[in-house]
């Protein structure tokens, strides 16, 4: 994670000192923990609900006013599950200085998320896997192969 967080505190070279770091209780709290090291920042913990989404709700930590916060998260395929960090940092009185993730499912699509939002953001890796609907069309399911619900990569 050290490398990881290293590589992204380069493409965000802008983040202040004080800046705190908000991410989920899920996968994105290592690439989160190991941000808010690296940056010597306050780790902020959102609670996930029983599909492992972010929530609106602080599981450890609290955001300050007025001090900016860098979004983690470790994927993001639509945008969607970093929605509800970015407003629970915009309703605490933060500023967003970033959003960052280990992977975008699609860049397109996470360019689009940050573009409308008007916000900064990097993403290390780009998913470019196919995905298909279970049914006729489907190359794994027509060989029989075991298949992994995509919130499996989330």
């Amino acid at each position: 994670m050290h490398l990881i967080s290293e590589q992204l505190e380069a493409l965000l070279p802008s983040l202040a000192h004080r800046t705190q770091v908000l991410c989920p209780e899920t996968a994105g709290f290592f690439l989160g923990h190991a941000m808010a090291q690296r940056l010597a920042a306050q780790l902020v913990v959102s609670a996930v609900d029983s599909r492992r989404r972010p929530t609106m709700l602080l599981r450890t930590g609290t955001l300050t006013p007025g001090r900016p916060v860098l979004v983690i998260n470790d994927v993001s395929t639509t945008g969607s599950s970093l929605d509800p960090l970015v407003q629970l940092a915009k309703d605490a009185g933060c500023d967003i200085a970033g959003v960052a993730v280990f992977a975008a499912w699609k860049m397109d699509s996470f360019h689009q998320w940050k573009t409308r939002r008007s916000l900064r953001g990097e993403a290390l890796v780009a998913g470019m896997w196919e995905t298909y609907d279970a049914g006729p069309n489907c190359p794994g399911c027509a060989a029989g192969r075991q298949l992994l619900p995509a919130m499996e990569f989330n």
